[in-house]
């Protein structure tokens, strides 16, 4: 465990034809334990990728099948779309003790 380093996940997620910027952005998950930040990232991803799969097995309209795609499926990095929205994960780091400008 580094205590010098805080490990972040954060999601954002915003619908594309939306006239107001509806953009979420937020931290999801904090940790100075970079072993339980992994295990977290891999549950968080295998939730999200089985929530995705059962929404878009379920859309009974064959025309909006092309609607639900992944981006992005990395070690660092989840994007998902589904219809008009769009949601991403990431990992992320900070340095503690650190002015970020």
């Amino acid at each position: 465990m580094n205590k010098d380093i805080l490990y972040c996940i954060w999601k954002e997620s915003f619908e594309f034809d939306d006239p107001i910027n509806s953009t979420s952005e937020r931290p999801i998950f904090f940790t100075t334990d970079k072993d339980q930040f992994e295990k977290t990232w891999n549950e968080i991803k295998q939730k999200e990728i089985d929530h995705f799969n059962k929404f878009k097995e379920e859309d009974v309209d064959p025309d909006y099948k092309g609607d639900y795609t992944v981006e992005a499926n990395t070690d660092d990095e989840l994007e998902l779309y589904m219809g008009n929205w769009s949601y991403r994960w990431r990992k992320i780091t900070y340095e503690l003790d650190k002015l970020y400008t």
